[in-house]
Parts: C-alpha cells; sequence; structure tokens
C-alpha cells in the first residue's frame, strides 16, 4: 500500500503520518521504518531534525538519505513499514545537487508501483501557495507538483492534511 499525506508547512502531515505508522505497524505486526531525506545545512535544520527524531521512540529503525531512496524502499522487505518524510526536501536536495529529476522520479515511481511493503509518504502541497519570485523557488514548486501527482496516480489512498485536520482525497 502505497500513502500520501500532503499538506502546507506545519499543517500537521507528520503528526498524522506518524499516528497513522504506529496504528499500522500495530494492526499488521510490522516492524516501522523511518526514512529522513533532508541535509542537515544549519542549526535551525538540526533542531528540526532533533525535534522529529524524539517524536519516535526506539521501536523506529532510523535511516537517513537524501537522494536514493528508490534504493532503500527496494531493499526493504514486505514485514516492514516506511514512513518517508519527506519527499518535498527529496526534491530540493535533487535541484541543489543538480540531478536529474526526470530520472530520480521515474525510478521512484516504478520501485512504488512494484513495491510489496507499505509506504507511507509525506509531501508539502505547494499548489496553493504563492509563486516565488526567484527561477529556483518557481522551479521548485512546478516539479513538486508534478512530483505529488505522480505519486497520487500510483497511491492506493491521499490525505490532505490542513490545520492539523484530515481530508481524505484517494482510497479509504
Amino acid at each position: 500500500m502505497i500513502h500520501l499525506i500532503l499538506g502546507g508547512i506545519k499543517s500537521g502531515k507528520t503528526a498524522f503520518a506518524l499516528e497513522t505508522v504506529n496504528n499500522l505497524s500495530k494492526e499488521k505486526k510490522l516492524n516501522k521504518t523511518y526514512l529522513a531525506t533532508s541535509n542537515i545545512f544549519d542549526e535551525e535544520m538540526q533542531e528540526k531534525v532533533d525535534k522529529h527524531k524524539q517524536e519516535r521512540n526506539e521501536t523506529w529503525k532510523n535511516i537517513e538519505e537524501p537522494i536514493n531512496i528508490a534504493e532503500i524502499i527496494k531493499k526493504n522487505n514486505s514485514d516492514n513499514i516506511v514512513l518517508l518524510d519527506c519527499i518535498s526536501m527529496w526534491l530540493a536536495n535533487l535541484l541543489l545537487k543538480e540531478l536529474d529529476i526526470e530520472k530520480h522520479t521515474a525510478e521512484l515511481i516504478n520501485t512504488l508501483k512494484s513495491t510489496k511493503s507499505d509506504i507511507i509518504i509525506v509531501s508539502n502541497e505547494v499548489g496553493r501557495s504563492l509563486v516565488s519570485e526567484n527561477k529556483l523557488g518557481r522551479k521548485f514548486q512546478n516539479e513538486q507538483g508534478l512530483l505529488n501527482q505522480k505519486i497520487t496516480s500510483v497511491a492506493n489512498k491521499v490525505d490532505l492534511v490542513i490545520a492539523g485536520l484530515t481530508l481524505n482525497l484517494k482510497g479509504e
């Protein structure tokens, strides 16, 4: 099962994702893996990462991978649920390193189509935000919107989180 959780910044999407994974892991008796994509460039980002780590306990396996997330998902087995947090940071990493977004996205989508594992993906919804005033920001917004659409096309379930409230868009 592929479950995409969309939301704006500080919408509550990660809290909802953690709750979803915890519930599924109990229900299906699955191990939990947190696949973190963020790079730490400054003190503020380190504090954010530390806070996220505190939200999880020792029952989680943590993997930090800013680029090759499809490889991590391929190595995952079906008795493990993966929380990928977040696909937006992954996209930003690709952009900043000037990597081939289309190639990496195609690899990810193909991996999601073939995986036997439960994957919960957190992503920023950027379609309702202001248009960025700079070229890189606009490129990110465009690519993020397209990436969200591609993931939605293969997802079994899609939810949108706004101000801590969840709206189901696809699936049960």
